[in-house]
């Protein structure tokens, strides 16, 4: 082999550089090609999360709002069962304290009757030894 001139090294040297330069060149354009695809990617990745999180927000909202009335409509439903409730006894009591003052009045009045009575057989019997005295009087005075 024959030895290289310096104006042939230079030339190979230059060759070898402009391959290199197209290469990494190319390879930088396939990878701004390669990231910009990827790019538009992410883009589209981002705005549909977007829109399905629009759609989960509404979603949310709506079930937020479903609780909200099924928590008031029980707690209302709750108050009045319990204010139903209170007014049964309520109600059970006066009926028993009326009952009990009816019982009460009716007592009193088959106790002054029972009296009334005691007083008639007192008077009935006071009237039979009466007469038996009478009788027995005027037995013995004939």
């Amino acid at each position: 082999m024959n030895p290289m001139t310096r104006e042939e090294m230079t030339a190979h040297l230059e060759a070898a550089q402009a391959k290199s330069d197209a290469r990494v060149s190319t390879a930088e354009a396939k990878t701004e090609a390669r990231l910009d695809v990827f790019g538009e990617r992410i883009d589209r990745a981002i705005l549909e999360m977007r829109e399905a999180t629009k759609g989960l927000s509404a979603d949310m909202k709506e079930s937020a709002r479903s609780v909200r009335i099924a928590v008031y409509t029980t707690g209302i439903g709750a108050l009045i069962g319990i204010v139903g409730v209170v007014i049964a006894n309520t109600q059970t009591m006066i009926a028993a304290y009326d009952s009990g003052h009816g019982a009460a009045t009716a007592n009193v009045q088959v106790a002054e009757q029972l009296k009334q009575t005691s007083e008639q057989v007192k008077q009935a019997a006071e009237l039979l030894k009466a007469t038996q005295q009478a009788l027995e009087n005027k037995a013995n005075s004939k």
